[in-house]
């Protein structure tokens, strides 16, 4: 089984030439890598499901391990879609309305159908899709019309339209594209794309095509970090004016105008913002919908950072109470459309914590019952477009754990089916939302 990630960075804090080789990995592979190679498989194989090979034309379900084919008859392949993951009637006459992307630090890219009655995923027919080597992170943009997966183990990312019938991914003209040494992170903006490059402490800026979804670097990109280090995650305020990026060597959070013209970035005056001088590197950051908050997980102190974010200047200010106690290792972080709550995913203590957010400090409560358990390694969490579930990459055990949000308390309940097979190791996800 490969080192998680999380691991990799306690063990390699001090050491960056073994984070880059051993953790993320590098230009060309080394002994030390965690590259992930999948055994020989035939159409729609898994690891997962390593004594199934279905036929081309075929889905493999990766609940049961068993493959079903499409009526002669039927149209787009629905019927890999009507349960768990389709809204549709019996006919299997209407697809879903939402999609979940999951890589899995291999080379794929995975699909599932979102059942948004009960959060059930089941997978689109030809899934997984081909991509990059180590596969680690995958965004959606705003239309629901493209996907784009770093690949870390090579300097691309892959991009793809949504056939939004199917779920289907078909690459782009000039996919991937050269994102740097090590992409790790993509954060959309309007017109621009950020690609965070762990490997050369950089951050790669692209214009974006909306008609086609296709990228081209812009002028002076790649942005390269004054203060070196491995950056791990990026966030962009709603007005798209901020950018805040996590570095795991320094003592704060990074703060950045984003110039609306061209997209580049131009650092913050008193960056990088700490609540003490005990502060811990950050690893994951995300900001409020309502822009006035950022939160940023700290994995070797086990807390979570809550920023007051000033709307004139960017910059940051420590929140009354701040930090607040997560579990081991707090590797990802997200907050619901509403605001109203914050979950972060522990990487060592296997589980989910939730706290309800105080509109007015932004202060952090954790929800009774918190925290939720998950699968081996949580890596990230998502929620889907309807705020009605909240999703777990799980690494170490090849799984996405589902569970149903209650609107009221923020409390999660495990969905039915939960986990649901996802390759591997899966390293990310996130969702797109189609009319059907």
């Amino acid at each position: 089984m490969p080192i998680s990630r999380g691991a990799c960075l306690l063990a390699a804090a001090s050491v960056a030439p073994l984070w880059l080789a051993g953790c993320f990995g590098s230009s060309t592979p080394s002994p030390s890598s965690t590259t992930v190679h999948l055994p020989d498989a035939g159409f729609g194989q898994d690891a997962g499901c390593p004594n199934t090979a279905c036929p081309r034309g075929a889905t493999l379900d990766l609940v049961t391990c068993s493959c079903t084919t499409r009526d002669a008859g039927s149209s787009d392949a629905l019927e890999a879609h009507d349960a768990p993951g389709s809204d549709g009637g019996e006919g299997g006459s209407v697809g879903p309305t939402e999609y979940a992307f999951v890589t899995d630090f291999s080379s794929n890219v995975w699909a599932f159908g979102v059942n948004t009655t009960t959060g059930a995923l089941s997978p689109v027919a030809g899934a997984p899709f081909d991509a990059g080597p180590q596969t680690v992170f995958v965004t959606v943009d705003p239309s629901s019309s493209y996907v784009y997966v770093a690949n870390n183990l090579s300097t691309t990312v892959s991009a793809y339209s949504l056939a939004r019938s199917t779920g289907a991914l078909t690459p782009l003209a000039g996919s991937p594209f050269t994102a740097g040494l090590s992409p790790s992170w993509i954060t959309l903006n309007g017109a621009f794309a950020y690609v965070v490059d762990n490997g050369a402490s950089a951050i790669s800026i692209f214009a974006v095509n909306a008609s086609t979804g296709v990228w081209t670097a812009a002028a002076g990109s790649p942005f390269m970090l004054t203060t070196g280090g491995v950056p791990s995650s990026m966030a962009i305020d709603p007005s798209g004016r901020f950018a805040y990026l996590a570095i795991d060597n320094t003592m704060g959070t990074w703060a950045y105008t984003i110039d609306a013209t061209s997209g580049a970035l131009s650092e913050i005056s008193g960056s990088p913002f700490a609540e003490s001088a005990t502060y811990t590197p950050p690893f994951a950051v995300a900001v409020h919908p309502s822009g006035k908050y950022l939160y940023a997980t700290n994995l070797a102190a086990g807390t979570i950072t809550g920023f007051e974010i000033d709307g004139t200047t960017g910059a940051l200010s420590s929140i009354a109470g701040s930090p607040f106690a997560a579990g081991m290792n707090p590797y990802a972080v997200v907050i619901d459309s509403a605001g109203k709550y914050a979950y972060v995913a522990n990487q060592t203590s296997n589980n989910v914590w939730a706290y309800a957010i105080d509109g007015a400090t932004g202060a952090l409560a954790p929800i009774a019952a918190s925290p939720f358990a998950a699968g081996g390694a949580p890596e990230s969490v998502a929620i889907d477009p309807t705020g009605s579930f909240l999703y777990v990459a799980n690494e170490s055990d090849g799984t996405v754990s589902a569970f149903g949000i209650d609107a009221s308390t923020g409390a999660l309940t495990p969905a039915a089916g939960s986990p649901f097979r996802a390759g591997p190791n899966p390293t990310s996800i996130a969702f797109a939302k189609v009319t059907p």
